[in-house]
């Protein structure tokens, strides 16, 4: 996705969901550690979220993981080790229920965010990181929905109702959806 792409979707969803007033301003130069860590880039449109929006949930119930997080339920690179380790004993045992890679396997996914339900929304690490696809698996079960746009249009679809998740309870999003920062 072109940058002015992304900035124009972080935007709208701005529109419909305004970051708080202060977050911790993010060093550009701290993504690179993460990235290292992870062993991946990162969609350039999830890094200005979580610059622009810190930690915490959409309507208390959509958690955007955060590598810089200090709280490890939160925390991008903690969550994707539990979360994926889970994934990974699930697919080992019922392998036709459970047919993903887990990031880093190849074309693996890697989560991005968590519901207050237990669903798990991962991005599908194939091809460019600012392409890739979201793919939300609901709680307890095999059960998963694939959608083919980006963190940012994904949750601007939710939220504006342009976009439906079978996963979602009918209650959220509430009609006036709010950022609900975390402290740190």
């Amino acid at each position: 996705m072109k940058r002015s792409n992304w900035v124009m979707t972080i935007e709208r969803l701005k529109s419909i969901l305004p970051a708080p007033l202060s977050t911790d301003v993010l060093e550009y130069s701290k993504w690179a550690t993460v990235e290292a860590k992870l062993g991946t880039h990162l969609p350039e449109e999830y890094k200005e979220f979580v610059t622009l929006y810190g930690t915490g949930s959409i309507d208390d119930f959509l958690w955007v993981l955060n590598p810089f997080s200090t709280n490890e339920n939160l925390n991008l690179i903690k969550q994707s080790q539990i979360i994926g380790k889970a994934y990974i004993d699930l697919r080992n045992a019922f392998p036709k229920e459970y047919k993903h890679n887990i990031f880093p396997e190849e074309n693996g996914l890697l989560v991005w965010a968590v519901t207050d339900n237990g669903d798990d929304i991962f991005w599908d690490t194939c091809g460019c990181p600012n392409s890739w696809k979201i793919v939300v698996y609901e709680t307890r079960s095999s059960c998963y929905h694939e959608y083919q746009t980006t963190v940012t249009k994904f949750l601007h679809g939710i939220l504006s109702r342009e976009l439906y998740c079978d996963a979602f309870p009918g209650d959220f999003p509430s009609n006036n959806p709010v950022f609900v920062p975390i402290e740190q």
